[in-house]
C-alpha cells in the first residue's frame, strides 16, 4: 500500500509541475476576460498587418456580434467602455464613453477574436508581462502576426480543464492501483 501513495504522490507532483510550467511561459487561451476596475480596459497594438483586425465579443454569445477594436492600423490604441443598463441590468461595451454597441449579458465577461483576411483565431497565445510605464496586470496577446497588450482586464481562470486532467490522471492511478490489488 505504502507503495501505491508514492506513486500516486509522484503522479500529484508531476501535474503540478506541469501546471506550474505552463503558467511561466506564453499559453495558448481562448477563454473569457472580465474588466479589472468593471468599467473600461486599454489596448495597445504593436504589430497589426495589413488586413487584419481585433474584436471583441460576448463570451458564449454569438461571436458574430462583434464590437471592432482596431483594423489595419499600426502602432494603434484602443480603450474600450463598459456601462450597465440601469433599467435591464445587462452590461454593454463600446470604443467611447457611455456608448453600448456590444451586449454582453448579465456580466460584462467578453472575450477576444483576431482576425487575419477571411480567416478568424479564437485562440491566442497569452503571455503575462510587465512594463512600467502601463503599470500592473498586463498580458500580451499573439495571434496571426498580431500583437496585442490588455491593461485593465484580466482572463477569467478556466479550472476545468485542469481539473479534467487532473481527475484523468487521478483515474488512471486509481485503476492501476485497484488491478494491483485485485491481482495479489
Amino acid at each position: 500500500m505504502n507503495k501505491a501513495i508514492r506513486k500516486l504522490a509522484v503522479v500529484g507532483i508531476m501535474l503540478m509541475f506541469l501546471v506550474g510550467a505552463t503558467t511561466a511561459s506564453a499559453i495558448t487561451y481562448s477563454g473569457s476576460w472580465d474588466p479589472i476596475s468593471g468599467n473600461m480596459f486599454a489596448i495597445q497594438l504593436s504589430l497589426l498587418p495589413s488586413a487584419s483586425a481585433l474584436y471583441m465579443y460576448d463570451f458564449g454569445g454569438d461571436t458574430s456580434k462583434t464590437l471592432g477594436i482596431v483594423k489595419d492600423q499600426l502602432l494603434s490604441y484602443n480603450t474600450i467602455y463598459f456601462s450597465k443598463n440601469a433599467t435591464t441590468s445587462l452590461w454593454y461595451a463600446g470604443t467611447s464613453l457611455g456608448s453600448q454597441t456590444l451586449a454582453l449579458g448579465v456580466t460584462p465577461d467578453f472575450a477576444f477574436m483576431f482576425q487575419n483576411g477571411s480567416t478568424q483565431y479564437f485562440s491566442y497565445d497569452l503571455q503575462k508581462v510587465n512594463l512600467p510605464l502601463w503599470g500592473s496586470n498586463l498580458y500580451e496577446l499573439k495571434a496571426a502576426g498580431m500583437d496585442v497588450v490588455v491593461s485593465g482586464a484580466q482572463p477569467v481562470p478556466e479550472p476545468s480543464t485542469l481539473l479534467l486532467l487532473g481527475l484523468g490522471i487521478f483515474g488512471i492511478a486509481i485503476f492501476g492501483l485497484r488491478r494491483r490489488i485485485g491481482t495479489r
